[in-house]
């Protein structure tokens, strides 16, 4: 595995963001996306949507559906 020690300002930086966070090389080519846990928040909202009663897709329908809207 590759460690790259960050900076103490770019530490504060990572563990401040509350969003995900892109890296990119010194000619702004992507290299990578830091993805933040979810937060207590986003567990319960989460939570409270699995329980609800609304109506859910598997991945195929909705797969299915969108095709057919490209076709339209």
């Amino acid at each position: 595995m590759v460690k790259v020690v960050a900076t103490n300002d770019q530490a504060k930086l990572l563990a401040e963001s509350n969003e995900s966070v892109e890296f990119v090389d010194a000619n702004g080519k992507r290299l990578g996306t830091l993805m933040r846990p979810p937060s207590d928040e986003d567990i319960r909202i989460a939570k409270e949507r699995i329980a609800g009663d609304g109506k859910r897709h598997t991945t195929d329908e909705v797969v299915t559906r969108l095709r057919s809207l490209e076709q339209s």
